[in-house]
């Protein structure tokens, strides 16, 4: 007859194998969903391309998600195993959604209104290979950190710097990361940072308000002769991509170093930060919805703030100005501050024009607007353009619904039917057809531009 010590022995030892036993079965399943998925998200009148790139870690499973046509990239999405199903959350409040085998692929559903629902369907792929190689440089004061991406195929490859716009946004961002494999099939080479004071970048960003432009400017600038000195890259064709602020922080570059050879700009606007502010409040407000007493109540705002920038002595009637504009519905809609604090970025950046670096200019240049950017109004700004660089290569192109982004919302569109976000229908063949007029060489990439 066993002993206690014995039963207690046994049971331990069984215990373990049982345990063992369940991680491997668990571990079998999860085996099973692992790997690159690629197929299609169906809703309403719609489809959405979907790419889902699963992986195992300590037995669980981490997912990235891609959605080509909205330029989202290897965005994480939570995961759960959950008997034979794979359960995953799907972006923008869509909900979750089981996925389980249907013959040899993966298939799931859910119903979001009454009788309609969203059906994922994905076969397994082969996910484009790309190398890519660490980077780090010193700027001013701070050391930014990033990755070089490259194409396959043999070097030297041209290059384009991915610019970051206001905010502070990391290479894991889809926001900022997302335009990478536009280039990327194109044969271009991308580098990306971590903006001053975010992710592994230090810089004063963590310690005080923001950057300075001139702080973004001499960023770009280090990041653009970093790659100019690896030997993957042709330092003759290197490019900056941006939207919004990148447009100054390209403007400020261009002045420290002669090594940008093409620039692709979004939402560019072409004139100061104060002046762009002015824009994007005065587009906002003459929409017809506004009353006339809140549209006048913000316009008086707006100045009342941007004197006291030039003004310290009016800080306190923008302070009770503010406190009121808490209760209105105009509110949200323009700048206010509560200290001085709050002046601090546009005391020192309000008034760059960046009309004369323009001017110098001498690389080729692509604007795209969408006609309803209410933040950098194409009409406002492409006639400055126009003159900035006149007689120079410079193109320009309005896509139609496109926002400050160049994003389509979800939403009905024009004919009523139902579509998911996605970026502005063209804007992929236009960049294509800029790269393959101005940066795509016949002899190094020949097989890229084939009519």
């Amino acid at each position: 007859m066993p002993t206690n010590h014995a039963r207690l022995f046994h049971g331990v030892i069984f215990f373990f194998i049982g345990l063992i036993f369940s991680q491997g079965v668990v571990a079998l399943e999860a085996r099973e969903y692992l790997g690159d998925w690629q197929g299609e998200l169906k809703y309403r009148d719609d489809v959405w391309p979907v790419h889902l790139v699963t992986q195992s870690r300590d037995s669980i499973i981490n997912a990235r998600l891609s959605l080509p046509e909205l330029w989202m990239a290897d965005e994480p999405i939570a995961t759960e195993l959950k008997g034979e199903q794979l359960i995953i959350e799907l972006p923008f409040g869509f909900g979750k959604l089981p996925l389980q085998f249907c013959d040899h692929d993966l298939c799931g559903e859910i119903e979001l209104l009454a009788g309609k629902k969203m059906q994922l369907h994905l076969s397994r792929g082969d996910q484009a290979q790309h190398h890519e190689k660490a980077a780090s440089f010193k700027s001013a004061d701070a050391i930014i950190q990033g990755t070089l991406l490259l194409p396959e195929g043999a070097g030297p490859h041209p290059v384009v710097v991915l610019v970051h716009g206001s905010a502070g946004n990391t290479r894991k961002q889809w926001s900022y990361r997302g335009p990478a494999e536009q280039f990327l099939r194109n044969g271009v080479a991308v580098l990306m940072y971590d903006k001053r004071g975010f992710g592994a970048s230090d810089g004063p960003w963590k310690h005080a308000s923001y950057p300075d432009l001139k702080e973004l400017g001499q960023d770009l600038a280090s990041a653009i002769e970093w790659v100019s000195k690896q030997k993957e890259i042709d330092a003759k064709r290197i490019g900056v991509f941006g939207g919004s602020q990148a447009t100054w922080t390209t403007a400020l570059a261009s002045q420290r170093t002669q090594k940008i050879a093409f620039a692709i700009l979004t939402g560019a606007p072409a004139v100061t930060p104060q002046e762009q502010e002015h824009q994007r409040v005065h587009t906002m407000f003459e929409h017809p919805s506004w009353s006339e007493q809140n549209r006048n109540s913000a316009y008086s705002h707006l100045d009342l703030y941007f004197s006291a920038v030039h003004d310290p002595k009016k800080e306190s009637e923008v302070f009770a100005s503010s406190l009121k504009a808490e209760n209105t519905d105009w509110g949200c809609d323009v700048p206010t501050a509560k200290t001085s604090d709050d002046f601090y970025w546009w005391r020192r950046n309000a008034d760059y024009n960046p009309k004369a670096a323009i001017m110098g200019w001498h690389f080729p240049v692509l604007l795209m607007y969408g006609t309803n950017d209410q933040i950098v109004p194409s009409a406002l700004n492409l006639p400055l353009w126009s003159e900035y660089l006149k007689g120079k290569a410079f193109d320009q192109q309005v896509f139609a619904g496109g926002d400050h982004r160049i994003e389509l919302r979800a939403g009905p569109n024009a004919d009523g039917q139902w579509k998911f976000p996605r970026m502005a229908i063209g804007i992929e063949d236009k960049i294509h057809q800029f790269l393959c007029a101005n940066v795509l060489s016949s002899e190094q990439e020949p097989s890229r531009c084939k009519q």
